[in-house]
């Protein structure tokens, strides 16, 4: 019995250690970026009813996460994302870089464009 209770707490505390890692990373995102978040979520949100699957399996929010991190620009920055593979960019890799290029075209139109973390 213990060991049943162990065991699920581990997993239980696994998973608090990871919502924290992903509220912490949400935080320390810019507003920018904090909205191509929400933009990102919508669309994870469409892709996901119109594939009678629940959303994290279209895309996790850790995925969502480095791409706000990461801003790819097209599909070899997309592949570099960990999880993004061959299956996903093939289902939603275009409708998840028009929504990342409509934000750029947005930041720069406003004049709120950010350099990345290693730029200038």
């Amino acid at each position: 019995m213990s060991l049943v209770l162990n065991n699920h707490l581990s997993r239980y505390e696994r998973q608090l250690h990871h919502r924290f890692v992903e509220a912490a990373r949400l935080t320390a995102l810019s507003a920018t970026a904090r909205a191509l978040f929400q933009r990102l979520c919508i669309l994870r949100r469409g892709l996901a009813r119109d594939a009678n699957v629940p959303a994290y399996q279209v895309l996790s929010n850790d995925m969502l996460l480095t791409l706000c991190e990461q801003r790819p620009i097209d599909i070899f920055g997309l592949i570099a994302i960990p999880g993004f593979g061959q299956i996903r960019l093939r289902a939603y890799g275009a409708e998840v870089l028009a929504v990342l290029r409509k934000a750029q075209l947005d930041e720069l139109n406003t004049g709120t464009c950010e350099q990345g973390l290693d730029g200038p």
